[in-house]
């Protein structure tokens, strides 16, 4: 390893000597504008191989975890009900984790540590428009100043997060994310947290295209309604049977007729400290606002209700139904 660093370093410094030389060059024979390119190609290559690579990790002490599913099968409910400890904070649906992982293995090795952040964090602001208003200074900042063996994606998403609870008054010790597109990419998002835990929730099917198809803003036909849910509950099987230690799937009909013990098993598997008051509580509200001025979310907080179980098999047509089998 030393030895590699020796040769970087002094190839570092013969391409300092090669880029003097072809300025130098470029004056001499009037062909500046052409040679400028040159130069600047160089000097861009001899970045991506002197400039240090910054990890997916650095095995960082960091525990989320992700409740995902197919939409409109339960995630929301779940979010309220486990947002309501005083050890967790879950900020609105993250809806850029697969772009900006993109972005990330794109300029790691190429771009100042400072540029990579705030390029990462532009993206995440600007996609997920309910999280901050503007990019928070305090956060940039913070992350700026991440020492070199602190730097990771891993901590920039931790600083995010954190700063999120921060900014909407809430306490907590470990944070989580509710965005059911991401379980389409678990296995990503282990790589970038070894140490995450999943949460499926799981709805009948025919209930799912059902509510897709009368409840949401942006209604679907039935055929790529049942479509949605079946990648979504083939992924959380396929992610499974990899690793059957990381993913835990809550039937939803189970959690509304039990809600206390369904809860207290998630909260075992989560390592979260269960309460009754996990159950009760609405005080919490607040850091959910973005979620309460959503049409099809407001049942969330009306309490736990078995009111919608089997409201797709009483009111689909059986051809309706056909096509979700």
């Amino acid at each position: 390893m030393r030895r590699d660093l020796l040769n970087i370093n002094d190839y570092a410094c013969r391409m300092g000597t090669v880029y003097d030389a072809i300025e130098e060059g470029a004056r001499y024979f009037g062909q500046d504008e052409r040679l400028r390119s040159v130069v600047a190609r160089a000097r861009r290559m001899g970045r991506l191989l002197t400039t240090p690579t910054v990890p997916l990790h650095r095995e960082e002490s960091i525990e989320p975890f992700f409740i995902v599913g197919s939409g409109r099968c339960g995630t929301t409910l779940l979010r309220r009900l486990l947002q309501a400890s005083p050890d967790v904070h879950i900020p609105p649906e993250n809806w850029t984790f697969e772009g900006c992982l993109e972005t990330f293995r794109a300029h790691r090795a190429s771009l100042p540590w400072r540029l990579l952040a705030d390029l990462l964090l532009c993206r995440h602001v600007v996609e997920n428009h309910r999280w901050f208003e503007g990019v928070p200074a305090e956060l940039r900042r913070t992350i700026h100043q991440l020492e070199k063996h602190e730097r990771s994606l891993a901590r920039f998403y931790d600083e995010v997060y954190r700063h999120h609870g921060q900014y909407r008054g809430a306490t907590f010790e470990r944070w989580g994310d509710k965005t059911p597109i991401n379980g389409q990419k678990m296995e990503a998002l282990l790589a970038v947290f070894p140490n995450a835990r999943f949460v499926h929730m799981l709805r009948d099917g025919v209930d799912v295209v059902h509510s897709m198809n009368t409840e949401m803003v942006c209604a679907t036909s039935v055929v790529s309604a049942a479509k949605t849910w079946t990648r979504a509950v083939t992924a959380a099987h396929t992610f499974a049977e990899q690793h059957p230690d990381r993913l835990r799937t809550v039937r939803y009909e189970r959690l509304c007729r039990n809600p206390k013990e369904v809860l207290r098993e998630v909260c075992t598997f989560l390592d979260v400290p269960y309460s009754s008051r996990l159950i009760t509580r609405d005080d919490h509200y607040d850091e959910m606002e973005e979620a309460r001025s959503v049409p099809h979310y407001t049942g969330v907080f009306d309490g736990i209700s078995t009111d919608h179980i089997g409201k797709g098999r009483e009111n689909m047509s059986r051809h309706e139904k056909n096509k979700v089998r």
